[in-house]
């Protein structure tokens, strides 16, 4: 019987970088500082191929955690730094590296003085045990990869090959998708799987799903897209799924799920197993539910907010339209209280005054207006105009 291929977590460009040794000063100086008890270890080594050899061991199983073996080469600034703390030159290790069994007696040694152990089955479970938790923050492979090799190094196990670590990790986070697809599917009743089961099917005199029409956007912001938004709510309404169901899983799984959803094909989405299929679409409900909630109301007060400009710029408009006409009024009303003033002191009686009053009445009431000369001369006459 032919042996299924082994499943592939991290691409190979990913693979080059998470197994990738440092080249620059900066970090090679950060990670390979040898202290003062690291020298002393090593001086018990009396051959300088002997000290750079296992100073080199030393370096990597502190980071990135695993064994070196004499294919590997090392980055040149990476062995030139290491050499010049052991008082050896780089050339040395290929003398080094033929040597097997120094190596592994090295290795060793290493082991029994600084406390690095190999990888068990107790071991094993115990970190896919405790990478679930973990995944069930994120989807990413390359970065449960890199969560678990630190906890790794943080454990001093040293770090075996790739493929381990990364079925390792694929066991963990299929794990921890099934545990968020059981939470979100365990209450589900089986009238409201029905109603799920209708996201995938068409609306009627349309082309497109009930899943599609509600990942459609919403549109500039207008009475009739705010109201194609509440439309889509009270449709998700009449699936009564509570809000709390969104808190029984990490807010990231939530949102991964619910893009998985959106991103795949409603074909492919009616292949997935039940589990699955059902706690993708209760995911892509929650999600979308809230973010329609927010684009409705931000659709509202940015359509608002337009309203309420464009009165204010029609506000200013007619402003301006109607200032010539406002001018001339106050320039008016500024005549007639001129008039009234010359009244009070001069020799008129109060008969003159009863004519500016009704003029003034007149011209306020009534809008008309009474030239200026002739509201003068009446003022200024010495004999009566009657």
């Amino acid at each position: 019987m032919a042996r299924m291929p082994h499943r592939k977590l991290l691409s190979p460009a990913q693979r080059t970088q998470i197994w990738k040794l440092p080249t620059q000063l900066g970090q090679i100086q950060r990670l390979y500082t040898l202290s003062s008890a690291d020298l002393e270890q090593i001086r018990k080594h009396r051959k300088a191929s002997n000290r750079l050899g296992f100073a080199v061991q030393l370096c990597l199983l502190r980071h990135p955690g695993r064994a070196w073996t004499p294919e590997e080469v090392i980055p040149e600034p990476m062995l030139k730094f290491i050499a010049s703390q052991v008082r050896s030159i780089p050339e040395k290790l290929n003398d080094y590296a033929r040597r097997d069994e120094t190596r592994r007696e090295h290795l060793s040694e290493l082991q029994q003085s600084y406390g690095w152990v190999a990888l068990t089955r107790q071991t094993y479970r115990e970190l896919s045990l405790w990478l679930g938790t973990e995944a069930r923050v994120t989807d990413q492979g390359i970065t449960l990869m890199k969560i678990l090799m630190g906890e790794m190094r943080r454990r001093k196990i040293i770090l075996p090959d790739l493929t381990v670590l990364e079925r390792l990790t694929l066991s963990a986070r299929a794990r921890a998708r099934r545990e968020s697809y059981r939470h979100l599917t365990v209450d589900l009743s089986d009238e409201q799987k029905g109603q799920i089961q209708g996201l995938l099917e068409r609306r009627p005199d349309s082309r497109l799903t009930y899943l599609g029409w509600l990942r459609f956007p919403l549109g500039s912001p207008s009475p009739k897209n705010i109201l194609s938004g509440i439309e889509k709510l009270n449709y998700l309404k009449e699936f009564d799924i509570p809000t709390e169901w969104a808190t029984r899983i990490h807010q990231n799984r939530l949102i991964q799920i619910a893009r998985e959803g959106a991103a795949t094909d409603v074909t492919h989405l009616r292949f997935f197993g039940d589990e699955r299929k059902y706690a993708t679409l209760v995911g892509v409900v929650l999600d979308t539910r809230a973010t329609l909630i927010d684009d409705t109301l931000e659709m509202h007060e940015r359509y608002l907010a337009r309203k309420f400009r464009q009165a204010e710029r029609r506000h200013l408009e007619t402003f301006q339209e109607q200032g010539k006409a406002i001018n001339n009024k106050v320039r008016l009303f500024t005549e007639i209280g001129n008039s009234l003033i010359r009244v009070l002191g001069s020799r008129l009686d109060i008969r003159h005054l009863s004519w500016i009053f009704k003029t003034c009445w007149v011209v306020c009431v009534h809008g008309q207006t009474v030239k200026s000369e002739s509201s003068w001369w009446l003022v200024s006459c010495d004999e009566p105009w009657y």
